[in-house]
């Protein structure tokens, strides 16, 4: 059958596997050299990738403390109580306060008669009024409470009054609530109503109500603005239970007002913890730092533990760097990291004793910012040091970018050395295949000379 072939028929070799073995001794050391080095390249990748992580968090830890709004941090006392809550910014000035809430904002709830649920409510025109906005609603007669109620809920122009129905004794009562708090969101009703008298308690003008209760409008709940006393001589209202401005840097959140004359006291004061909780994480990055570093650079001999990046420059260039600055590291007046409780072991990890640090932090605040603050200051130094290092044009990244690029480069080595290996397949087939012809061809031939021969007169065949 012309196309197809049986290798090694003609000559009795095993063509397929001695050209698979050509082959397989081609690819075998190829692969293994290649393998070797995507190896080599993604651990190079994994143990930059580790490295920059911890630059990276000690490069934030070092922002943070060469950060100056980290040094005028306020806190305030008590930060809540039954009366109010409070919070500080750094732009509040240091003192006691003392204040008396006087009243709380609330909005107002104004409470119909009441209906039976088939009764109607009238035709004509009503209007809704809050702080200056007006809602007219046109009515023909056939509505009862609660399509009134849905009415008013409904309406695109609704200046800030939801309504809701409760059913009591008497029958439904429709209740309009104020959306927002304070005297500016008082509620007004006015209403046309068309039986040409809207004050005769009939129809729609039940319902008008212009801050006198009549006889089927009863206000329930009174709006009120908020109201709150300081040192009990400064008066402050508004219509939010949240005073931003009453006190330069403070909020002040009314939820309970005083019995008359009391008052509670807060306090704004400086706040020095934050440092010294900067500082402890300072030093905890920096040991996942150095202990990083160690490790990815560190020979065992006794363990034949060889570090990921052990001979790599850059990570003695780093180290070096970082060990330099923090050595040389004091302010203008002679404050050092040790004196603050920070201190070397021997292991080159930074130590941290709270308490020194606590006590060298309260009674040495400006100088501690000095050391920390600025770009000439330890953290500035080192933050500048980091930052060449660290984000997408940093040295690490650069590395680790290299090495992509020759996972890269050894991927199409791989197809390249692939595509070579099927033409070398195809070749040998192809020489095997007219070497096991011709060997058939001749073996044939001879064959069928011995035939001849022994069929010649004279000719005796030995058995």
């Amino acid at each position: 059958m012309a196309g197809l072939s049986s290798p090694g028929i003609g000559s009795g070799l095993d063509v397929t596997g001695i050209v698979t073995g050509l082959v397989q001794s081609e690819k075998v050391p190829f692969d293994a050299r290649i393998a070797q080095q995507e190896e080599q390249a993604t651990a190079k990748i994994t143990a930059f990738g580790s490295l920059v992580s911890a630059v990276s968090a000690f490069e934030d830890a070092a922002k943070k403390l060469n950060d100056a709004n980290n040094f005028e941090l306020n806190k305030i006392s008590p930060t809540s109580n039954e009366f109010f809550s409070t919070s500080v910014t750094s732009e509040a000035a240091p003192g006691s306060f003392k204040v008396e809430v006087v009243s709380i904002a609330q909005g107002q709830k104004l409470t119909s008669g009441g209906y039976a649920e088939t009764d109607t409510v009238g035709s004509g025109t009503m209007s809704l009024t809050v702080n200056g906005s007006t809602l007219d609603l046109t009515l023909d007669g056939t509505e009862t409470l609660r399509d009134l109620k849905d009415k008013i809920n409904e309406a695109d122009g609704n200046p800030g009054v939801t309504a809701s129905i409760v059913t009591d004794n008497d029958g439904q009562h429709l209740v309009f609530t104020s959306d927002d708090i304070g005297l500016d969101n008082a509620i007004t009703i006015a209403v046309a109503d068309s039986d040409g008298n809207d004050t005769d308690n009939l129809g729609l003008s039940k319902f008008a109500f212009n801050g006198v209760d009549t006889a089927d409008m009863q206000q329930t709940q009174e709006p009120k603005d908020a109201e709150i006393l300081i040192d009990n001589f400064l008066r402050v209202t508004q219509s939010s239970n949240l005073f931003t401005n009453a006190i330069e840097g403070v909020s002040i959140n009314v939820l309970k007002a005083n019995d008359v004359g009391d008052n509670n006291a807060i306090t704004v004061s400086q706040d020095k913890s934050q440092v010294g909780e900067a500082l402890a994480e300072f030093a905890s990055s920096y040991n996942k730092f150095l202990e990083t570093s160690i490790s990815l650079g560190r020979v065992n001999t006794d363990s034949k533990i060889v570090g990921k990046l052990v001979g790599e420059s850059l990570l003695r260039s780093l180290t070096a760097q970082v060990k330099n600055i923090l050595s040389s590291a004091d302010s203008s007046s002679g404050l050092s990291l040790a004196a603050l409780g920070i201190t070397t072991n021997r292991d080159g990890t930074l130590d941290v004793d709270e308490k020194v640090l606590k006590e060298g932090v309260d009674n040495n605040f400006d100088a501690v910012k000095d050391l920390f603050v600025g770009d000439n200051s330890v953290m500035g130094k080192l933050t500048d040091t980091l930052k060449g290092y660290t984000g997408g044009d940093g040295l690490i990244q650069v590395k680790i970018d290299s090495y992509k690029t020759s996972l890269d480069r050894l991927e199409d080595e791989r197809a390249k050395f692939a595509e070579k290996m099927t033409a070398l397949e195809n070749r040998l087939f192809s020489q095997f295949n007219a070497m096991d012809l011709l060997v058939g061809q001749l073996n044939s031939t001879g064959s069928y000379l011995a035939a001849q021969l022994e069929n010649l007169p004279g000719v005796v065949r030995k058995d």
